[in-house]
């Protein structure tokens, strides 16, 4: 069947308009730089990297796919001064649709983090960065393609349409700030290992990204300004008994008038405590939804090495009315995370995450 290049420029530009679909993740908390520069170097450790991939929507013509991958690393950590400083980077690429429309950014991250108290401590941030956003022609159809003997689209004719541009670049720039909350250190001389409560901690913030609010837009007489996100979040770790913790999230994202809420609850068992093997292993459910509808429950697994090595992974169950063209299929998403542990005292840098 034919598609007509009005309905195809439609859905590109309702790509564009409709901002709130910027990248996101059903496990947020597995890429912090970008729900909030606030979090960056918020850690235990001095060097932390990770990446997620999310397939979504598998059952429609042409499903969505998106990749994150970040770096950050903590300066200064621990030396005569409590706060110190971090910086990060994190690329993402997005592609959707027969246009293959597609998004590419890189960017860049620093924040200070500084204690107030041996339970509390605020980190700032900030980010710039550069991204690209284009499509491909190579499969769009429109009504001059037509040919009346086949009754079907003949590629060859071309499109009969002329386009300003197919990709364009823009700068980005965002701001953020995270409060950890966390239970009291302990000293080198006292012993903590089965000390309750030596695991409770809370992180709160927010990210505001898109401030310069970017150029979207294919054409040349027609602009359409990126709007401002804002993201609002806590994820927070209650210790139940010596081998068990539950773990509480959520996260809100403001966009004009688009809204995204996304909550997950789990337990968490600490199956080893041996010193060097600690293994611990995280059953969860979530729930994504926004201002008019429940989109989608999704099931988590969580497994940690070490308190280095995190591998995640859920499953999005999509109940919204979509569901009949999705056949109830949401998204795969897989985490991996690794942090490397040295240099930094635990005095002052995050204990746990």
């Amino acid at each position: 069947m034919v598609k007509s290049l009005p309905l195809i420029l439609l859905g590109i530009l309702l790509s564009l308009s409709l901002c709130g679909q910027d990248i996101h993740f059903t496990q947020f908390m597995n890429t912090p730089l970008q729900v909030s520069p606030g979090l960056t170097g918020v850690f235990s450790g001095n060097t932390r990297v990770g990446a997620t991939y999310r397939s979504q929507w598998n059952d429609v013509p042409v499903p969505f796919r998106t990749f994150s991958a970040y770096a950050d690393r903590k300066f200064n950590c621990g030396r005569e001064k409590p706060g110190y400083w971090s910086a990060g980077l994190a690329f993402n690429h997005d592609r959707a649709g027969d246009s293959r429309l597609t998004l590419m950014n890189m960017n860049g991250y620093g924040s200070y983090t500084q204690p107030l108290s041996k339970r509390a401590l605020l980190t700032v941030g900030a980010n710039l960065g550069v991204g690209q956003r284009g499509f491909d022609t190579d499969d769009l159809r429109s009504d001059s393609q037509y040919d009346a003997g086949t009754g079907l689209a003949n590629p060859s004719l071309g499109l009969g349409e002329n386009f300003n541009r197919t990709s364009l670049i823009f700068f980005d720039a965002g701001i953020g700030a995270n409060l950890r909350l966390q239970a009291k250190q302990h000293t080198k001389t006292r012993s903590n290992q089965n000390d309750q409560e030596k695991r409770n901690r809370l992180d709160l913030g927010f990210g505001l990204h898109h401030l310069n609010r970017p150029n979207m837009s294919f054409l040349d007489d027609q602009k359409v300004n990126l709007p401002m996100r804002f993201a609002a979040y806590g994820d927070g770790l209650l210790q139940l008994s010596e081998k068990m913790d539950l773990q509480l999230g959520f996260q809100a994202q403001l966009q004009q008038a688009y809204r995204e809420y996304v909550g997950i609850a789990g337990v968490k068992l600490h199956l080893n405590q041996q010193r060097g093997k600690e293994f611990t292993i995280m059953g969860a459910m979530g729930l994504c939804s926004n201002d008019e509808f429940t989109d989608a429950w999704f099931p988590m697994l969580e497994f940690q090495f070490r308190d280095q090595l995190r591998v995640s992974a859920s499953y999005n169950v999509t109940v919204s009315d979509f569901q009949t063209a999705t056949g109830r299929n949401g998204g795969f998403e897989l985490g991996v995370r690794y942090i490397f542990k040295k240099i930094c005292p635990i005095k002052y840098c995050l204990p746990f995450i």
